[in-house]
């Protein structure tokens, strides 16, 4: 979906409320979505964007969570595959090249703090400590690439997701 866009034009503030109450299970991408809607001064985002998406005439997409996202990012070969075989020029498979302006890298709909949110690095090969906020892990290792946080003004590609 595009180039890349900021995760939010809202900084500086946490879309799911208090750093001491999270507000939605690590792995629920809609309630992520709904989060980031609901800030205050909210005027543009990732998660307006998949909201707005009406791909394959379904109105019901949204900004996938940062284990959404990796489970995606885990099976990146099988999609573009899939996807390649679906007759429709404009589906493509995830974009995994180190090249200006995302550099490989996809927003979730999770959040870090107020500057920063969870993003999937197809190109990030460095080792980053395994933390834990509230006892969960938050950083996961792949062979390919990392979950890490960025910079919420920072722009990254962006993926739409439905269950279904």
């Amino acid at each position: 979906m595009g180039a890349g866009s900021p995760w939010s034009k809202v900084i500086d503030a946490r879309a799911s409320g208090s750093a001491a109450k999270v507000t939605i299970p690590p792995a629920d991408g809609r309630g992520g979505t709904a989060d980031i809607l609901a800030q205050t001064g909210h005027s543009g985002s990732t998660a307006r964007l998949c909201l707005d998406y009406r791909g394959c005439g379904f109105a019901d997409w949204y900004l996938p969570s940062r284990i959404e996202l990796q489970i995606l990012a885990a099976q990146a070969g099988l999609i573009g595959k899939l996807l390649s075989l679906d007759d429709n020029a404009g589906s493509e498979g995830l974009h995994t090249a180190y090249a200006a302006p995302t550099f490989g890298g996809y927003w979730s709909s999770s959040e870090f703090d107020a500057d920063c949110a969870w993003a999937y690095d197809f190109n990030y090969s460095g080792d980053l400590a395994l933390i834990s906020i509230g006892g969960q892990p938050v950083t996961f290792n792949f062979c390919t690439g990392n979950v890490i946080f960025r910079a919420k003004d920072r722009p990254q590609r962006v993926r739409a997701v439905r269950r279904f």
